[in-house]
């Protein structure tokens, strides 16, 4: 609301009909006006926050980028996939509820491979994307009476095995 170079963003608590009252010290009087909210209901697919929101046409848009263990927020989406828009606007312009899909790029982590004295390969990192399946290099074992069984979360097979004897991934990368 635009009084003079004096302004203010008002937080509406509803959606549906709203009442504004404004105190004009130049007139000397009130002002009521009444305005149309709607609802926008972020829905931040899995995210650490849920939450809806209320515009009125005209509001400027400044919604939170949630956090989502493993992946980067992207942006908010009027559709769960991809397949919909980016909601770019700056200004609320919707003339009806909105909800709205927050969208993420999984993480990339780099992996550094210890063959713990047992075998080498020309690679020394890998990369795995957060939710994905992928493949690590598999080894040259230096034993002939050994055989590479995997990749695991500690030597000599030991913890949580990652990947199988070709290195194929047994799950998708799960650790953040």
């Amino acid at each position: 609301i635009a009084v003079n170079t004096n302004s203010t963003e008002i937080e509406w608590t509803k959606a549906g009909e709203n009442t504004v009252k404004v105190w004009c010290s130049n007139e000397e009087q009130n002002l009521t006006a009444t305005v149309n909210a709607y609802s926008v209901i972020l829905d931040s697919v899995g995210g650490n926050i849920a939450e809806t929101q209320y515009k009125v046409v005209g509001d400027k848009i400044n919604f939170p980028a949630p956090e989502k263990e493993g992946y980067t927020f992207a942006n908010w989406y009027d559709s769960l996939t991809q397949n919909g828009s980016v909601y770019a606007d700056e200004y609320f312009n919707e003339s009806g509820d909105v909800v709205l899909y927050a969208h993420y790029t999984p993480n990339e982590y780099n992996v550094t491979y210890d063959f713990c004295g047992g075998g080498s390969a020309n690679e020394t990192e890998g990369t795995v994307n957060f939710g994905k399946e992928y493949s690590l290099v598999v080894p040259t074992v230096n034993d002939a009476t050994s055989a590479f069984g995997g990749w695991y979360s500690a030597p000599n097979g030991e913890g949580v095995r990652y990947t199988d004897a070709q290195g194929n991934s047994l799950t998708a990368w799960n650790v953040a």
